[in-house]
C-alpha cells in the first residue's frame, strides 16, 4: 500500500491502542523489488512475531519497534 495509507492505518491502530509496527521502504511501492528490502521486510516480520510470542530473536536481525504491545 502507499506509504500515506500505511501511515494512516498505523495511526488509527495506535489511536485504538492496538499493537502496530510500521516499517517504510524508500522507493518501493506495493511490493518489494530490491533484495535488501525483501530481506529487511522478512526480518521485520520475524521480529514482530518474536515480540508478540515472547520468542528470542536471532542475532543480526534488527528488531522493529512495536507500539502498544504491552
Amino acid at each position: 500500500m502507499p506509504p500515506s495509507q500505511a501511515d494512516e492505518l498505523a495511526q488509527a491502530l495506535r489511536a485504538k491502542n492496538r499493537p502496530v509496527a510500521l516499517v517504510l521502504f524508500e522507493g518501493e511501492g506495493h511490493g518489494f523489488r530490491a533484495l535488501d528490502n525483501q530481506v529487511r521486510a522478512l526480518e521485520a516480520e520475524l521480529s514482530l512475531y518474536a515480540q508478540v510470542l515472547s520468542l528470542e530473536l536471532d542475532e543480526g536481525i534488527e528488531p522493529v519497534v512495536v507500539d502498544n504491545l504491552t
